[in-house]
């Protein structure tokens, strides 16, 4: 219970794949209360499986993740919702009204709550949309939405839980740059603690400090600025600005 961003300390992760090298080894990582951190990697670099590590959805091997200096394996799942979520690129949406979807996780949220969640993700618009608003059936998995309105309305119900730790793996990926740019500048406020991972290099110079993954392991991080010179780090981001608006 409470209130206000927490730190996230992970020491040590490891997580082993069933054959070939692990998915994350050794992996350190600290990112204060109130933070931003982008982490970066290419396809098989570990940056999702350290995103389920640090939202509690993924057991590690060896080491452990500290929210708020308690682990987060230690924590209840009701507990742990509250404390830190985990959107991902593709969420799934369960089938219902739109009120109904953004408030799964917390079923007597009011009105004005969902209202709320629904602008922090940028997400007015699509429910402006939708004849009859919040009441509006969405469909088995949000048939009736893009892409990019899928990724924000699982943020909103992410929002809605107001978690103290909130994680992104690409879970903005679907929409256009200016969008997207808004959409994080509003959740990066201090309020709570902001881990990202992108593919895309205007997201990972939002971030106070970025960190490199590479075959699970940390081989760089800094402020963006010093790792924009890093050929992994060039590498590792997809510089696709032109990419269609959804």
């Amino acid at each position: 219970s409470g209130a206000g961003p927490l730190p996230v300390r992970a020491e040590g992760l490891r997580v082993e794949r069933p054959s070939g090298p692990p998915a994350l080894d050794g992996v350190d990582l600290d990112v204060p209360a109130g933070g931003v951190v982008a982490v970066v990697g290419a396809t098989g670099a570990g940056t999702s499986t350290l995103a389920r590590a640090l939202a509690g959805l993924l057991r590690p091997d060896g080491g452990r993740v500290l929210v708020g200096g308690v682990d987060v394996a230690a924590l209840r799942p009701d507990a742990r919702a509250a404390t830190v979520q985990l959107v991902a690129a593709d969420e799934f949406l369960h089938a219902g009204r739109a009120g109904e979807v953004v408030a799964f996780g917390r079923p007597g949220s009011g009105t004005g709550e969902v209202e709320a969640a629904v602008a922090a993700a940028g997400a007015a618009d699509v429910i402006e949309g939708l004849e009859g608003g919040l009441r509006a059936d969405l469909g088995e998995r949000g048939r009736r939405l893009s892409g990019g309105q899928r990724q924000r309305m699982a943020l909103a119900r992410a929002l809605v839980l107001r978690p103290r730790v909130l994680v992104l793996d690409d879970a903005t990926s679907a929409l256009d740059p200016a969008l997207e740019a808004e959409v994080l500048e509003r959740l990066a406020d201090r309020d709570r603690t902001l881990v990202v991972v992108t593919r895309r290099a205007e997201v990972a110079a939002m971030a106070d400090r970025v960190v490199l993954l590479d075959g699970g392991r940390v081989v760089a991080e800094g402020p963006p600025d010093r790792l924009a010179a890093h050929p992994g780090y060039r590498a590792a981001l997809a510089l696709d600005a032109g990419r269609e608006a959804r």
